[in-house]
């Protein structure tokens, strides 16, 4: 007996110290990613550059660390996924004859860091320092957007050489800035739910409101599509009464595979849609409603000649660099059906967790990591290159597994 208590307590400093290194690395990752975002708005290439690098490496990194404790199943799942995605590509480069380069692999590094990102995100415990860097940071972001909004002024939808509808803050395209508004609102929306005092309520809703404007002045409609669902998932929870919600697998599935199932249903029905002029009030200036149509199509058609492999190198013409503006269109067609089907068990996975419960306080982060990935209907970036977006939608990962803290078991 005092054998198995031995091995009890050193079970319990591995998991104490793994969880100490953990945060630390997490809170670490978090205020670098504020800072890219911040010298993104300001137009500090080479800082974002630079923290980029490091923050992908970090990635990895934490994934690592997160082994000395436990080493799970999803922790496989994500590892096979890295490997066989990284054998099709490098397969697809030499059927099409091209060089396999760092700038040719860059967006299958993004896509790894996602999947290790959120590989890690499940497992990690978040302690209270974590969550208020984390609380802090958001509405810092908020904040920091607010002022530069007035301060710039018009230069905030300034978009490759001239003056845009669109609201960029100086980002690649509108749709990724929408990504950034849309994941800041949803954490405040969060906030009003879970802080305590009507003054502190007001806050956040009052910045969760300013954020929900600027992503509609982005004009993605595919984000103001989800925040409506977040909103209602957020009045659906002020109603209900359980202590504890019970997680769905078909529920999972469903967000997992939505992103790919919309733009089937999409392409089959945008004729039929533009004729009798139905959804029409969604069009905005510059953005047809059949905007991704030859996108998805040709994405789709250079999938069919290459079901096993991936298209990545046709996708981008040997360079690397693209992405179908579609989280399932683009795993899809890059890396191959396999590994398509297997990121889908793993969100999945991420997302279910065998039915455990969960506290309603906690399943609102769930449901807002579900939402985030909701967002990628419109948009790939998330797994394919959005600076540290994946940063910030794992949080909500982490943030849901707040007040779970590991026992070591005697054996």
């Amino acid at each position: 007996m005092t054998q198995s208590v031995k091995y009890s307590d050193d079970r319990q400093q591995e998991y104490e110290n793994t969880y100490q290194a953990e945060n630390l690395m997490m809170k670490v990752m978090y205020f670098l990613s504020c800072l890219v975002v911040l010298a993104q708005v300001l137009q500090i290439s080479g800082l974002v550059s630079i923290l980029i690098a490091i923050l992908y490496a970090a990635t990895f990194v934490l994934f690592a660390v997160s082994w000395i404790y436990e080493f799970s199943i999803l922790d496989a799942f994500a590892i096979v996924i890295v490997l066989l995605s990284f054998v099709h590509v490098f397969l697809n480069a030499l059927a099409s004859g091209s060089n396999v380069s760092f700038s040719y692999l860059r967006k299958w590094i993004m896509f790894s860091s996602t999947i290790v990102f959120f590989a890690s995100a499940f497992k990690l415990v978040p302690d209270e320092k974590l969550l208020k860097e984390v609380r802090v940071g958001n509405v810092c972001l908020a904040l920091f957007l607010m002022e530069e909004y007035v301060r710039q002024g018009r230069s905030v939808y300034y978009l490759n050489g001239i003056y845009t509808e669109y609201l960029i803050f100086h980002f690649t395209n509108p749709n990724l800035t929408a990504l950034f508004l849309g994941t800041i609102a949803i954490f405040e929306v969060c906030r009003v739910y879970s802080c305590r005092g009507v003054q502190m309520k007001v806050l956040h809703a009052a910045l969760a409101a300013v954020m929900i404007f600027f992503s509609a002045e982005t004009q993605s409609r595919n984000i103001l599509l989800v925040m409506t669902v977040f909103v209602i998932l957020f009045l659906v929870l002020l109603i209900r009464k359980q202590r504890e919600l019970k997680r769905s697998w078909l529920a999972a599935l469903l967000v997992s595979v939505y992103p790919l199932f919309f733009s089937l249903i999409y392409l089959r029905t945008i004729s039929w849609i533009k004729r009798e002029g139905f959804l029409s009030f969604l069009v905005e200036k510059g953005k047809e409603l059949s905007s991704r149509t030859n996108i998805w199509q040709t994405a789709f058609s250079q999938f069919r000649e290459s079901p096993l492999l991936g298209a990545y190198y046709q996708m981008s013409g040997g360079t690397g660099l693209s992405q179908a503006h579609n989280t399932g269109v683009d795993i899809l067609t890059s890396y191959g059906l396999i590994p398509f089907i297997l990121v889908n068990v793993f969100l999945v996975q991420v997302m279910y967790r065998s039915g455990q419960a969960i506290a309603r306080e906690n399943f609102i982060y769930l449901a807002a990591f579900a939402c985030c990935l909701l967002m990628g209907t419109g948009e790939a970036a998330l797994f394919s290159g959005g600076l540290c977006i994946q940063i910030f939608v794992g949080t909500f990962l982490i943030l849901a597994n707040f007040g779970e803290k590991k026992e070591a078991e005697e054996t």
